[in-house]
């Protein structure tokens, strides 16, 4: 998992933030982050023995400015690292199947995974896009750089974002 996971966050450094197209039309595009309209992208873990699963799906949140998007579900309470996971996001411990899928009903959310199914270790790009959408913009001006200079710096665009704190995550 510690590999996977190093991957994962190679990529998140490699793709991160806008790049751009210049043509006949000038465009950015890359990986964004998920809306700011307050919706919560849901980690759901049933299973203890799963822990290690939810830390790589938390990993990309926690190394992006996508991390106040994310909310972690769990119906097991106490697991040695999961109050670790706490203090980075926020964890609801013990809450029941129902009484999860009753909130996230109630509630704006953006996307929901269930982290228990089989990790399939596939291509960081791809496990990385099951969480994040990939969007553009366009002007219709060619290498119009005032375009890029404004628009680079809009916080839709997923961002690699330091540690809060140092911390044997």
């Amino acid at each position: 998992m510690r590999g996977y996971a190093t991957i994962l966050l190679e990529y998140l450094v490699d793709a991160c933030g806008p790049a751009d197209f210049s043509d006949v039309r000038t465009a950015l595009f890359g990986l964004q982050r998920p809306p700011f309209n307050g919706t919560v992208s849901f980690l759901r873990c049933e299973s203890q023995s799963n822990l290690d699963r939810l830390k790589v799906f938390a990993l990309v949140y926690l190394a992006t400015n996508a991390r106040e998007a994310c909310e972690i579900s769990t119906n097991f309470s106490n697991a040695a690292g999961l109050d670790m996971l706490a203090k980075y996001l926020p964890v609801r411990q013990g809450e029941s199947r129902a009484d999860f899928e009753a909130r996230k009903n109630g509630s704006p959310f953006y996307n929901s995974t269930v982290v228990d199914a089989a990790l399939d270790c596939c291509l960081a790009q791809q496990f990385v896009s099951r969480l994040f959408p990939m969007g553009h913009i366009k002007s219709v001006v060619p290498n119009d750089e005032r375009f890029i200079a404004h628009f680079k710096q809009s916080k839709k665009w997923l961002r690699v974002t330091p540690p809060k704190s140092q911390s044997n995550f």
